[in-house]
């Protein structure tokens, strides 16, 4: 009995030294994950080049992007991009977007191209899912691509990182998520394309030789999200949406037959570079803190929603 005894306090002591797994649902996590401010961007062309992979080659070169925002031409700097027009709600987005394009099958002819089909809307959501207040705003010049380009049906990537679903316009209803691109039941349903950036910083360089090992995913323990030792720095996440047209829409295409421009159906990836105006008070270092570290919920504008 006494042996007995001994072991159950021996279970109830590792126990209670043991990390304890905690349902992030029912923490505060979750409310800071939904602070943050929004951006709604425009469709600027479709071209081929790449100011984060192809650096000062003209188009075309490398495979056709859907541009957002503010063009990131091959040999654009930040001052460049920071004194343009924005095509944001939010006139100190002046970042660049873009994103593989999604194609059409090809033409009836043999030297047709395959179409590319425009995005109704482009909507960059800036939150997080490391706790807010260790969170710093991303650093001006920041370049990143989200995403694997070269993910196939045998190796997909992850649907935290880049997924489909499709959202019904009348009833508000999400479906998914889903690796390659999907019909929605509904023809009230538009099929969504959202990528997700990483969150986490080495906190030294602006870019890497693959664009993307100077970042990283933060890891869940013990219900909160932690950025690895290698990459300390958390920054404001980045997430992007691209809204297709319902079916019977203009530009409407069947996403059981698109391909991306990079190859395949699940190569879905998308670039970022960070040109945003830092100062003012509508500028991104003070947005990050009104809307994510002074528990404020901004939508696309800065009144609370």
């Amino acid at each position: 009995m006494r042996r007995l005894l001994l072991g159950l306090l021996l279970v109830l002591v590792v126990g209670a030294c043991a990390p304890q797994v905690q349902d992030v649902s029912l923490s505060a996590t979750l409310e800071e994950r939904r602070m943050g401010f929004d951006a709604l961007c425009q469709h600027l062309t479709f071209e081929a080049m790449d100011r984060i992979v192809l650096p000062g080659q003209q188009p075309p070169a490398g495979h056709l992007h859907d541009h957002y925002g503010t063009l990131a031409t091959p040999d654009a700097t930040v001052s460049q991009m920071q004194q343009s027009t924005a095509a944001c709600n939010r006139p100190e987005d002046t970042a660049g977007y873009w994103v593989t394009a999604v194609l059409k099958p090809d033409g009836p002819d043999a030297d047709s191209e395959p179409d590319p089909v425009p995005a109704t809307a482009m909507k960059a959501y800036y939150r997080t899912a490391v706790p807010a207040s260790k969170v710093k705003p991303i650093p001006l010049g920041l370049m990143i691509v989200a995403g694997n380009h070269m993910a196939t049906e045998a190796n997909p990537q992850s649907t935290s990182v880049a997924h489909w679903s499709c959202k019904n316009q009348v009833t508000g209803e999400v479906t998914g998520p889903w690796v390659e691109p999907h019909q929605c039941e509904s023809t009230d349903a538009k099929p969504r394309l959202k990528i997700v950036f990483p969150q986490c910083w080495d906190g030294k360089n602006l870019d890497s030789p693959d664009h993307k090992a100077h970042t990283a995913y933060p890891k869940r323990v013990n219900g909160v999200y932690k950025c690895p030792s290698t990459h300390p720095v958390a920054i404001t996440r980045l997430g992007l949406q691209f809204n297709f047209p319902a079916e019977g829409e203009p530009g409407w295409a069947d996403m059981e037959t698109v391909t991306f421009s990079s190859g395949g159906r699940f190569s879905g990836h998308a670039d970022f570079w960070n040109t945003w105006v830092v100062d003012g008070e509508n500028g991104f270092n003070n947005l990050h803190t009104r809307c994510l570290n002074e528990d404020t919920y901004c939508g696309l504008g800065n009144q609370p929603r």
